[in-house]
């Protein structure tokens, strides 16, 4: 019994500690500029009547107006997708460090994890929720 109680408290202290790890890497990655996740990009109003869908891959192109990024197409296993962000992104969702550093995470080749919500009558607006990049998809929840 003290062998499997040691051994659950060994596996439970490494478990610990490799996502401590983890969670200070992208700290420092972040505090150096380079943005590794974002989140809470809609508002619940943004997303009344809309579903939930997550997409792994890769940026492919960045769509830009107004020296912002507007949207960007990401190609996942199956096929490639235009995700938006919320029109309000930079006037009231993001802080100046964040804007300035989202180039960091959206970027052309950039292997990234997106949360987003699909709207609209013909399904065909995904809009950006939550953005990750530098962690694997199956360590997710």
């Amino acid at each position: 019994m003290k062998r499997i109680i040691i051994l659950s408290a060994l596996i439970f202290a490494a478990l610990f500690s490799n996502a401590e790890t983890i969670f200070a890497q992208a700290e420092a990655r972040y505090k150096a500029g380079k943005m590794i996740e974002i989140s809470d990009l809609l508002s619940t109003v943004e997303t009344e009547d809309c579903a939930a869908k997550r997409y792994v891959g890769t940026i492919s192109a960045i769509q830009v107006a107004d020296g912002k990024i507007e949207s960007f197409t990401m190609k996942t296993a199956k096929n490639s997708i235009k995700i938006y962000f919320s029109p309000s992104l930079y006037t009231e969702k993001l802080n100046a460090k964040d804007a300035k550093n989202l180039p960091t995470l959206v970027a052309k080749g950039k292997k990234i994890t997106v949360d987003t919500y699909i709207c609209g009558a013909s399904g065909k607006i995904v809009l950006a929720m939550y953005i990750l990049a530098g962690i694997q998809p199956n360590t997710l929840g």
